[in-house]
């Protein structure tokens, strides 16, 4: 159902969303600035979450101080606080998504938002709502 979902309502709605949409220029990461807020999405897929797990690692490497902050539904929630170098969880409830996204503006600024979800509709909806510069 959430394919059919994010096919149909997703792809005009998000269509809409980029008349919208401003152009950011891109942040200068050979800085080596390791206050980074970096926000991964993953709202589905237990093993590909794992996967996920050499992303943070690379990240922390780069960025020893960095945010790391996981966007993730409840299915593979569990498998989320077993990785380590995460600073904070959002489970994004999949069956309430209206209340879901209301509670997404309350996250605090973010730098580098990284998708690694299947939905791509939904999460360009959920990218759109946590509002950052860079996508």
């Amino acid at each position: 159902m959430m394919k059919e979902l994010d096919y149909w309502i997703g792809i005009p709605f998000i269509y809409t969303l980029g008349f919208f949409h401003k152009k950011c220029p891109l942040p200068n990461l050979d800085e080596k600035l390791n206050n980074y807020h970096f926000v991964l999405i993953k709202t589905a897929a237990i093993g590909d979450t794992v996967l996920l797990s050499a992303v943070i690692r690379e990240l922390k490497n780069a960025y020893p101080n960095c945010h790391i902050t996981i966007v993730c539904s409840g299915n593979n929630l569990a498998m989320v606080k077993l990785l380590t170098g995460v600073n904070e969880i959002f489970e994004f409830d999949m069956s309430s998504p209206i209340s879901s996204l209301w509670k997404l503006s309350a996250m605090k600024k973010t730098q580098i938002l990284f998708d690694f979800a299947p939905w791509a509709r939904i999460n360009s909806l959920i990218s759109w709502k946590i509002g950052h510069p860079l996508r």
